[in-house]
């Protein structure tokens, strides 16, 4: 065994293994003096704590042979900023490493404190030259961003990153405008990988220079729009639509618009007038719950959208309480859609439309089955 170079343990899953064993793991490997590449898996534990990263950095820091290190606690909910700054006492010894691969997606818990002390650490490590960081699904605000780019510019050798933020959420003008310069800099590189495919992004659409912000996005293939509860300006449609234009390869576009209660038909025409050059799409997502201004007029504007959009394979619409909705708004949108030969799965829901009948549902049913390459169809509430 002390001739071992590469060991990969993964305990994802084993959820009562608890910061005492991961300690007594630790303990054992730092005996291989020969150890080069490590591999530690503790996905999905919720019995890990700071001090369980704690006894691992206090472990690694002995382990100062080692070249490769890929740490894996996706999903660990019981860790947050101090953990990871306790993990980063013990990497930032390690002045032999060349690979570092850190895995916290889905923990919700690594704010601008945890990527501080990890900028510190990349600072530190100089032979460093290739870092994989999945971050996804943390609340990374404006000062983490921050610290994450100071850190990536200042490691002196790294030339390979592998940077993964899917999901995480960018709230402000400051952290939209970084988390931009983040993506300039990083595809300045052929070496540097984003994995930002399904970034969530809860902004003001009346921010000034929003265009420009955006122009930065333009290789991104899934962006999901949070505008729920937010009032739909002149100005807000216009900035939208100038974001549009710049997402020239989005596949995949989802809009929370619920509660957005001065949507109405003419706003609804203007936001698919900037949408109708999205020819690449081929997932839609458009939440109208409690828009109750929309009407079949609405209706068969998005229908007349849809027919622009013939590499759609999936469309997802949820009309919740849309009072103003009758059968024939449904119909409209069921002829637009059975136009669509690529169309795969159509989710539609009518809940609380009063005016919609058990007739009209089963009539777009009947439409829709038309369609020859699909697999999947809902719609609710079911007719009788």
């Amino acid at each position: 065994m002390t001739s071992l170079k590469n060991i990969s343990l993964s305990f994802g899953g084993c959820l009562n293994i608890t910061d005492a064993g991961l300690s007594s793991i630790c303990r054992g490997l730092k005996q291989l003096s020969s150890l080069r590449v490590l591999y530690l898996i503790f996905a999905r534990n919720s019995e890990l704590t700071n001090q369980g990263l704690y006894n691992v950095g206090k472990q690694l820091k002995r382990m100062t042979f080692i070249k490769s290190i890929n740490l894996i606690f996706e999903n660990c909910s019981g860790m947050n900023d101090l953990g990871l700054v306790n993990l980063c006492q013990g990497l930032e010894k390690l002045l032999s490493l060349q690979h570092l691969y850190l895995n916290f997606s889905k923990s919700n818990v690594i704010t601008s404190t945890g990527m501080q002390s990890l900028c510190q650490t990349l600072k530190n490590l100089r032979s460093l030259n290739s870092i994989d960081l999945n971050l996804g699904e943390n609340i990374i605000n404006d000062e983490g961003l921050f610290n994450l780019v100071q850190g990536l510019k200042n490691s002196p050798s790294l030339s390979n990153v592998f940077l993964g933020i899917a999901g995480c959420k960018v709230a402000s003008e400051l952290g939209l405008l970084i988390f931009c310069q983040v993506l300039e800099a990083l595809d300045q590189s052929q070496n540097i990988t984003l994995d930002s495919s399904s970034c969530k992004i809860t902004i003001d659409l009346e921010m000034l220079n929003l265009d420009q912000i955006f122009k930065h996005l333009c290789s991104f293939t899934h962006i999901q729009f949070d505008l729920k509860s937010r009032p739909i300006t002149d100005l807000a449609l216009h900035n939208l639509s100038l974001v549009y234009q710049e997402l020239t390869s989005l596949q995949r576009l989802d809009i929370d618009l619920k509660h957005c209660r001065n949507l109405d038909d003419a706003n609804l025409s203007r936001l698919t007038q900037g949408l109708k050059n999205l020819i690449s799409l081929q997932r839609i997502d458009f939440n109208f719950t409690q828009c109750t201004k929309i009407t079949d007029i609405g209706l068969e504007t998005l229908g007349q959208f849809f027919k622009n959009l013939q590499g759609l394979s999936s469309i997802t619409l949820s009309f919740l309480n849309c009072e103003e909705i009758t059968d024939t708004g449904i119909e409209s949108l069921g002829q637009a859609l059975k136009t669509l030969a690529s169309l795969r799965d159509v989710s539609l829901c009518f809940l609380g439309c009063e005016k919609v009948t058990d007739t009209g549902r089963e009539k777009l049913h009947q439409t829709l089955k038309c369609l020859p390459h699909l697999s999947f169809i809902w719609i609710y509430p079911y007719f009788n």
